[in-house]
């Protein structure tokens, strides 16, 4: 009898779900029905950040958008009170959901993110249908660099396309190629300074920074003074002459290699614009040197919509970015690994991989996502998704849950899940 006691208690104890269990389920039911959510439920800082009528918003926005949630499963813990969970819906999507907690009775919710849905795809041929029927053209490439090359996913990899800032890449990789050049000091100078993404426009001129400083701002958060300033340090010439070397396959067709600034100002001025797309190379180049002597044109002047996107960008197939991601690699430059890694792109994904490089652009019209990645069984790939449409803005939203769904496959490739990642399945309801 005393044995059968005590197996019923340790039985109760095993059952006992943690707190965090508890109110990820409480999450999960609350997206079909939002009012099981009330302000008691929120932490201190986390009701006067969002509160309970915002949280209810977007709660009630996923569930018409995406559905209910039929399953779900913790794919990682990041700690007694927090952890990562993986959702499916009812409308065919998986979703990531970031939950935190107080840690004191009676753990409250401190923090809540959901990450961009992914559509529910089972393998890369059923991915790259999907990706055929977006709009406009799509290019997009995964390949398996190492161990045993292997293309995986290929819709027009070949295919030169607009691929906005993640040209930064190339400026990237034109640093790794100098005798270290990292400490090297560089002075703001007004006339290199150029509109948003970024924060470097609103530093003072003669500010002196690091060439590291600005690769990392260049490549972290897109900064485009940033990238403006390395362009001119390392010279123009210099970029493109490279570009065959990075395993660009038809340089000509991004040159000559606007900085953004250049970009802004031409789009911004519809006559500058029908010079420049009327000019020969020659002339183009002509026309660039003298925009030196040009206003930096205000924000509200550049184009919202899909301008010249097929004349005046930066240009490279997914096969190019996929090389060029393959040589920043092979290239033995741990600062440039560690650069790469700073913004890993989609949220959370950093944590499912060894390593996790990226760089995106995009502008009116223009979408590019790509990653170098390591597994945690070792095995590298990159992986890019571009996506032009000249008639209408990108779906940022849907473009991002393909290529989430992508990196889900290719995590999903290895079997070198850790021990305790991921729980089992459980049922909404």
């Amino acid at each position: 009898m005393q044995c059968l006691i005590l197996l019923k208690l340790v039985w109760s104890v095993c059952v006992v779900q943690s707190p965090l269990a508890e109110r990820a389920h409480q999450v999960v039911q609350s997206l079909a029905d939002p009012e099981r959510i009330t302000e008691d439920d929120l932490g201190t800082v986390f009701r006067q950040r969002l509160g309970i009528t915002r949280l209810r918003a977007v709660l009630t926005t996923l569930r018409d958008q995406f559905g209910t949630v039929e399953s779900y499963a913790q794919v990682e813990k990041l700690g007694n009170y927090s952890g990562r969970f993986q959702l499916r819906t009812s409308k065919g999507f998986l979703m990531i959901m970031t939950l935190s907690l107080e840690s004191r009775p009676p753990h409250r919710i401190a923090g809540l993110f959901f990450g961009p849905p992914a559509p529910a795809v089972r393998s890369f041929e059923e991915l790259g249908q999907r990706l055929d029927q977006l709009p406009g053209t799509v290019s997009a490439l995964v390949r398996r660099l190492a161990p045993e090359p292997t293309e995986l996913l290929a819709v027009n990899p070949d295919q030169q396309l607009a691929i906005g800032s993640t040209f930064k890449l190339y400026v990237l990789a034109a640093l790794a190629e100098q005798p270290d050049p990292w400490a090297k000091v560089v002075q703001l100078e007004q006339r290199l300074k150029s509109l948003p993404s970024g924060v470097m426009q609103d530093w003072p001129n003669g500010a002196p920074v690091t060439v590291h400083t600005l690769a990392v701002q260049m490549i972290s958060i897109s900064d485009n003074t940033a990238t403006d300033h390395l362009i001119h340090w390392l010279g123009r010439d210099r970029i493109e002459q490279s570009l065959a070397r990075f395993g660009h396959s038809n340089p000509s067709r991004t040159l000559p290699l606007l900085t953004t600034r250049e970009l802004f100002t031409l789009k911004a001025n519809a006559n500058l614009l029908q010079r420049y797309l009327q000019a020969d190379h020659r002339q183009r180049r002509q026309l660039l040197a003298e925009l030196a002597g040009h206003e930096l044109p205000a924000v509200y002047a550049v184009p919202t919509t899909p301008t010249a996107i097929d004349q005046v960008e930066w240009y490279a197939s997914c096969a190019d970015l996929c090389r060029l991601m393959d040589w920043l690699r092979t290239c033995r430059s741990e600062r440039v690994l560690k650069i790469l890694a700073i913004n890993p792109g989609l949220p959370g994904i950093e944590h499912r991989f060894r390593y996790v490089g990226y760089k995106g652009g995009s502008e009116a019209g223009v979408l590019n996502m790509t990653w170098l990645l390591q597994t945690r069984s070792g095995a590298w790939y990159a992986a890019s998704f571009t996506w032009n449409h000249a008639e209408a803005d990108i779906d940022v939203v849907k473009l991002s849950g393909l290529a989430q769904a992508g990196l889900d496959l290719i995590a999903g490739s290895e079997s070198d899940e850790p021990e305790g990642a991921r729980g089992d399945e459980r049922s909404a309801d």
